[in-house]
């Protein structure tokens, strides 16, 4: 299926700091699916870029001026229950300039369809071939088209070395180094499990804190953070340090906390928690998180008053300590990607 090209009104440049993909449910029997828009940081400025009432998924900056994502034109259902579905898909690039979108290029038939995530300008996608096999691709996208190559993104690296051995299943003490042009920041770390309070997973987290030994020019600082685990460290271009750490037990309940450090890094600030899944950029003072709550909203047109996921989107300054609610209610939040500066 092709449609032709589609021209949408042009996007100021000034007003747009993210691209993400989301679904809005439907009250009754209308269906819906998730679509890609653009927005600024506080979600103002909102505007779907999709066309066509096909699933989009996995949007990605090409560069500053261009988005590109997937777009699901139809699922192989297999007839084998244990056995993966396949689509026909292909590539959309969005112009912020001009309004326009094209085709970029399109997907092979066995595509699974979906399983496609994206991580600066490429994205992956698995080839079916046969039963209980598959074969991974990461796509890099230009404004030119598509090149593909075997493989598939790499997972993120545990921060810092560790420093003792622990039992399985148990976090151990770890320890890094940041470096900037300032200096050095030396930061170590020891994961605390105690007893829980209480069975729900608000009490359960409660029970994980960290504690923290930061030095900094000679000066050493003991502190204590919550969270299960570091997750990330950096220094930001102000200055200032920024580490994250989270807790987690299963999709209902993930939890994150970012901390800013003062510049001497002997204090610091509790700037967000009460956000899950947060993704910090260190380019760019910004952040964006979700809240995933099960069975909350029941629609009308379910069978059995059946609830659905709502996958809400916060996005945050952590410079600043600002918070913004992007999207709540009837939504499910799948990919955000922050526009890049360059």
């Amino acid at each position: 299926m092709v449609l032709p090209i589609a021209i949408l009104a042009a996007t100021s440049s000034s007003d747009i700091d993210m691209v993400f993909n989301a679904r809005f449910y439907k009250q009754g029997k209308a269906k819906s699916t998730y679509q890609v828009f653009l927005a600024n940081h506080t979600g103002a400025k909102r505007k779907q870029i999709s066309v066509g009432n096909f699933r989009c998924d996995a949007p990605l900056w090409v560069d500053r001026n261009h988005v590109a994502y997937v777009q699901i034109l139809s699922v192989a259902t297999n007839k084998d229950p244990d056995d993966i579905d396949t689509c026909k898909a292909r590539v959309m690039l969005y112009d912020l300039e001009s309004g326009r979108t094209r085709t970029l290029g399109n997907l092979p038939d066995n595509t699974e369809p979906f399983d496609i995530r994206s991580r600066g300008n490429e994205f992956t996608a698995s080839l079916r071939l046969a039963k209980g096999s598959h074969r991974d691709l990461i796509y890099k996208v230009s404004v030119q088209g598509l090149k593909s190559r075997d493989g598939d993104f790499p997972e993120d690296p545990e921060i810092g070395t560790p420093t003792a051995k622990v039992e399985e299943g148990q976090k151990p003490p770890r320890k890094t180094t940041i470096t900037s042009g300032a200096g050095a920041w030396d930061l170590a770390w020891t994961p605390i499990h105690k007893e829980e309070s209480g069975d729900s997973a608000k009490e359960m987290a409660k029970a994980y804190t960290i504690q923290l030994k930061s030095t900094w020019k000679g000066k050493t600082s003991n502190i204590t953070l919550r969270g299960e685990d570091v997750e990330k460290a950096f220094i930001g271009g102000d200055g200032t340090g920024i580490i994250m750490t989270s807790v987690g037990f299963n999709r209902e309940y993930h939890e994150s906390y970012l901390y800013r450090f003062d510049k001497g890094f002997g204090s610091r600030k509790l700037v967000c928690h009460d956000v899950g899944y947060l993704v910090v950029n260190e380019d760019q003072p910004l952040w964006h998180g979700y809240q995933t709550t099960q069975g909350a909203f029941f629609m009308e047109g379910l069978k059995d008053g059946r609830g659905v996921y709502a996958n809400w989107l916060y996005t945050g300054n952590w410079k600043t300590g600002e918070q913004w609610t992007v999207l709540t209610g009837l939504v499910n939040t799948g990919s955000v990607r922050f526009r890049p500066l360059k």
